[in-house]
């Protein structure tokens, strides 16, 4: 129970590794290494239910009695993984190919006209200096009318009404105040977009069944424990650095995103220890154990594969090498499958 609250924690952790890789956004590296953790998600993943999580709901590893090794099935579940793998690699042969066969088979004649014709609809019009003099007349006719303006607090946008200098210094005096602080944190609460709650009570009940499976793993076996954990770390910290990103976009604080986002990640110890509680009980644990092959290969195969797909196609529409991205790729997905197949024959040497 200890290894596994270790390991929960860890994986935890990596809600406040988005905060130490956030600032990296804007830096050119950046994409190609969520591409590679993405990537390396998805291998562990689908490496993790179907060479670990899956034989496990079925009890494979107890029909050792013909055989000289419990870990007789891993070469199977290996060529699965094999399969699919060889699969990704020729639609993505195939894909280039049709590519290469649609600009081959492109008129240039065809190219050159629509090319000419979108440098024709581009010229600009010129604007009129009086037209543009009369809309500032009429914008303020008094000269009592003006814009608003747009106040930043806290990383929140909002719009208010210009105010005069001795307003000023007293709205920043209500600023240093607390009792002001907490009524602007629950008004900036109430603000929030809808997906930020979406977010955050999905990824809650994410975390939790995450947790549910990491307890349930550790009581039955080291093995399946460490499978378990390492697959939910290499899955968790892109998707926590995507979350950050989505909830910084909202207009949320740096700090008040990573709160929010480490908040939901501590349901994972509520599901670690029930899945202690249920993964004492065999008949519990195998179906635990199915339930969560099937969580990660709908997270691998529906969500994060697309996410690579999205990445795939970001390069094409902005001319960019596809070639290394492949690459990248497919170094993220045999690491996820060796990092998973080391554990499993490994395991068996840790003696604790």
């Amino acid at each position: 129970i200890l290894y596994g609250l270790l390991a929960t924690t860890v994986t935890n952790l990596a809600a406040l590794g988005g905060l130490v890789f956030a600032p990296l956004h804007k830096c050119s590296g950046y994409s190609t290494l969520m591409s590679f953790m993405i990537a390396t998600a998805v291998g562990s993943l689908f490496t993790t239910a179907v060479m670990v999580l899956i034989p496990e709901a079925f009890r494979l590893s107890e029909l050792y009695v013909t055989s000289r090794d419990s870990n007789w099935y891993v070469p199977t579940s290996l060529s699965i993984c094999a399969g699919a793998f060889l699969f990704f690699v020729l639609e993505f042969a195939l894909r280039r190919m049709r590519l290469f066969l649609e600009r081959c088979s492109s008129n240039p004649e065809v190219t050159s006209r629509v090319s000419l014709r979108n440098q024709t609809c581009g010229i600009a019009v010129p604007c009129d200096s009086s037209t543009e003099s009369r809309a500032g007349a009429d914008g303020d006719l008094d000269g009592d009318l003006h814009s608003p303006t747009v106040r930043v607090i806290n990383g929140f946008a909002g719009v208010s009404q210009p105010m005069q200098t001795n307003q000023c210094s007293s709205v920043m005096e209500k600023d240093t105040s607390s009792a002001w602080c907490s009524r602007n944190l629950c008004i900036r609460l109430g603000r929030l977009d809808p997906v930020v709650w979406m977010i955050v009570i999905g990824d809650g009940v994410h975390n939790f069944m995450d947790g549910l499976s990491i307890g349930a793993g550790f009581v039955n076996d080291l093995r399946l424990g460490l499978s378990v954990a390492l697959a939910v770390l290499c899955e968790e910290l892109p998707h926590e650095l995507g979350d950050i990103a989505i909830l910084l976009q909202s207009g949320m604080s740096t700090s008040l995103a990573v709160l929010f986002n480490f908040g939901s990640a501590c349901t994972a110890y509520l599901g670690f220890f029930l899945g202690v509680f249920l993964g004492e009980l065999p008949q519990s644990a195998m179906y635990i154990f199915a339930i969560t092959a099937g969580f990660f290969l709908y997270i691998s195969l529906a969500d994060m594969l697309p996410e690579m797909r999205k990445t795939e196609e970001h390069h094409l529409e902005s001319n960019r090498s596809i070639s290394i991205l492949f690459v990248v790729h497919c170094a993220g997905l045999l690491f996820g499958f060796g990092c998973i197949l080391t554990v499993t024959y490994a395991s068996k040497y840790i003696v604790i």
